[in-house]
């Protein structure tokens, strides 16, 4: 595994773990497993609940049936340090899900004023890195 090959350079090497959108979800599973301290960018609450902002029209029912991996980022116990950011002009993923995903993992939420779902890092990177 990866983790393991970059944790045998040596005790002075560090590991951190980012995901952005899609790969929040794994970035937490990681984070979880390890105890990494990780920065998520632009997390959504789970992919039900993206579904249903995207195609409001169809019932709830149907997208649970529909969705077979949720990729849920609620629920998930890390031990370790988790800041999540967030634009504030997200266009995919709404602002308020990034907000929940980091109060209910117990995480730092930094919002990005002005910041899309796609150029927080050319808007914001000096909050990033």
């Amino acid at each position: 595994r990866a983790v393991d090959v970059v944790r045998d350079l040596g005790p002075k090497s560090r590991i951190a773990v980012c995901g952005q959108s899609l790969g929040c979800a794994p970035a937490l599973r990681l984070a979880e497993k390890h105890a990494l301290p990780t920065v998520l960018i632009s997390p959504f609450t789970s992919v039900p609940a993206m579904a249903k902002c995207l195609v409001p029209f169809v019932p709830r029912p149907i997208l649970d049936l529909a969705v077979l991996d949720r990729l849920d980022n609620l629920g998930v116990s890390v031990d370790s340090p988790v800041v999540v950011v967030h634009g504030t002009e997200d266009e995919i993923v709404p602002f308020d899900q990034g907000r929940e995903v980091a109060a209910e993992i117990g995480a730092k939420f930094v919002p990005l004023r002005g910041a899309g779902h796609n150029d927080v890092f050319v808007r914001h990177e000096d909050a990033i890195l």
